[in-house]
């Protein structure tokens, strides 16, 4: 399943947190909660905050401030999803 950066929202599969945890040598807890803050970045990549649309990366701020920092982030994922399909964004 996808999920979306905070700050532009460009998605990134999940299992790469797998995978930056691996080559960084980190839990994947710290990558997971290093995207949460940083977005693409832990990706090693700049974030790109321009390729959206002005909402977009509001909305998914917002959900992932509510449950993926609770420690929900598939709830996170899933909601995003949701909205996409409801075209909310």
């Amino acid at each position: 399943m996808d999920m979306y950066c905070r700050k532009c929202g460009e998605p990134w599969d999940h299992d790469g947190l797998h995978e930056v945890a691996a080559e960084q040598e980190i839990t994947y807890e710290r990558a997971r909660d290093s995207f949460l803050s940083n977005g693409c970045a832990v990706f090693s990549t700049r974030c790109n905050g321009e390729s959206l649309g002005s909402s977009e990366p509001s909305v998914i701020g917002e959900v992932f401030s509510v449950l993926a920092e609770l420690g929900d982030l598939d709830g996170a994922m899933a909601e995003i999803e949701d909205l996409r399909d409801m075209g909310v964004f």
